[in-house]
């Protein structure tokens, strides 16, 4: 009866992992959530060409609103590929910090009112208006996505420092 019981520890370790999922507890980074996104796939790419792709995927806490590929197209024509470009990496790098706070902040902590600060070290600014959440002037269109280093919210405008 005892292999009976060697059996049972890889079906419970893959139910424990579908309840995970299941539950919205989030295995990958936050740098692999985006990368796996159909809609953050500009931002994936963005946060590559910064250099800054391994710092998404520490163990260290952190809230992430990343702009939708829809909130890059709000960019002035050319402003992206102009931001992508090897001799801007310092300022692309800045924006994407600018989207990312340490620790993990979910919809519930993020207060109307609430002045944070960024990785980039700059403040955002959090409005609660009728339920919805602004930061800054984006809005989020997609709330607590968990991952296993933090959290995304999903944004419709890119934050400029």
């Amino acid at each position: 009866m005892n292999s009976g019981r060697k059996g049972r520890a890889p079906l419970a370790a893959a139910c424990l992992a579908l309840l995970a999922v299941v539950a919205g507890c989030g295995r990958d980074t936050v740098m692999e959530e985006a990368g796996d996104r159909l809609t953050l796939r500009t931002f994936a790419k963005a946060v590559e060409a910064s250099g800054i792709e391994d710092q998404l995927e520490t163990d260290k806490p952190m809230t992430l609103f990343a702009p939708t590929n829809a909130a890059f197209d709000k960019l002035k024509p050319g402003m992206l590929d102009q931001l992508m470009e090897t001799n801007n990496r310092a300022l692309l790098r800045d924006i994407i910090e600018f989207h990312i706070v340490p620790g993990t902040l979910t919809s519930k902590d993020l207060a109307d009112g609430a002045s944070i600060r960024t990785r980039e070290g700059k403040r955002i600014h959090i409005r609660v208006v009728k339920g919805e959440i602004m930061v800054n002037e984006a809005r989020v269109v997609r709330r607590d996505i968990k991952c296993s280093n933090g959290v995304i919210h999903m944004i419709d405008r890119v934050l400029i420092p």
